[in-house]
Parts: structure tokens; sequence; C-alpha cells
């Protein structure tokens, strides 16, 4: 089984690179992009463009999919963290049903630096920069450690457990950031 987690675009939207960024414009021009003309915006399932080149084999892999169902995201995070069990080096968290948007708290650095020194190669949530509370530097604490960063992907029909991620950017020229076509498929 295949999951489509992309959300859809708007028609006729203009493209923000950022919650409160003024919109990408034409180059050459004060018009603004809109998804028509993109297809694929950054309205969900963006990421940090800046390292394209090296991301594939960031991108495509299993992945596991997690719901810490309220739980603060550090202790859920140590936690799995300490079990025994073996994860695989990208983790996709739903927190947009069990966490208020603006209220979730983010992960701290040194939770950061931990997931790096175990290989995590990739976080992804449900949830935009935007949505991170006072950790809108998300982002940037997971690119300083090599870790990539997926936003906004729909998650709702997902279930939680393995699968393989198959994420792939749409390169936006020197845009900061790129939309991003991600797919998870069922390991059985």
């Amino acid at each position: 089984m295949y999951f489509d987690c992309t959300p859809p675009v708007a028609l006729g939207r203009e493209i923000q690179n950022q919650a409160g960024s003024p919109p990408t414009l034409r180059e050459g021009s004060d018009e603004p992009i809109t998804s028509e003309l993109v297809i694929l915006g950054s309205s969900g399932g963006t990421m940090d463009s800046s390292r394209l080149d090296e991301q594939l084999e960031a991108l495509i892999g299993p992945v596991r999919v997690v719901d810490p169902a309220g739980a603060p995201l550090d202790e859920y995070l140590n936690a799995l963290l300490a079990d025994d069990a073996p994860l695989p080096p990208r983790l996709v968290l739903k927190l947009r049903q069990s966490h208020d948007a603006g209220r979730c708290r983010g992960l701290s650095p040194a939770l950061v630096a931990k997931l790096a020194a175990q290989g995590f190669q990739l976080i992804g949530s449900d949830l935009r920069r935007s949505e991170w509370g006072s950790a809108q530097a998300i982002g940037s604490h997971l690119a300083e450690q090599g870790i990539f960063f997926l936003e906004g992907l729909d998650l709702q029909n997902v279930p939680t457990g393995d699968y393989v991620l198959i994420a792939l950017p749409v390169p936006a020229g020197d845009a900061r950031r790129c939309p991003v076509r991600v797919v998870l498929k069922a390991v059985t």
C-alpha cells in the first residue's frame, strides 16, 4: 500500500517561502509566482533546498512514522531512542492531531545532537515550521547536525509503523526551500 503525503495545492495561491515572508516573485518581475505556475507549491511538503546535491540518500529509504499522542516530544523521542529495538535513520512525526499548532515545543538541541550521533538522516512532520511555537528554528537546528527536515506532510490517513520513504524534491532555482513529492510505501 502507498500513501501520498503531499498536501494538495490550491491553484492560484501565491507561493510563500516561509510563514510571514513575502511571496516568491517571477524572475525580473513584481508578479508573484502562483501554484498554477509551479504546479507543486511550497504550501506543504517542503524542505531546505541548499543541499539538493547530497540529499537523495536521505530522502529515499526506510522510515518509521510515530505518533507521540500528546506526550512531550523530547521525552517521547528519548524513550524511543533508549529502546533496544533498531530504528531506521528517518523518523516522521504525526503531531497535528496530538499537539496544538503553535504549542509544539520542538526538539531540544541536545536531542537533535543525539539523533545526529545515532545516524539519523531525516526528520519529517505534519506541522510546518511556523507551527512549532517557540522552536521555529527547528529546521536550522537539524541542518546544523546534517539532518534533513520535511515539513507540512499530509499524514492524516497514514497509520504509525514502518515504511519506505520516497521524497523527490523539485529544484526551485535559488529558493531557500523547495517543494517535495512525498510517498510512503508500507513495509509488509
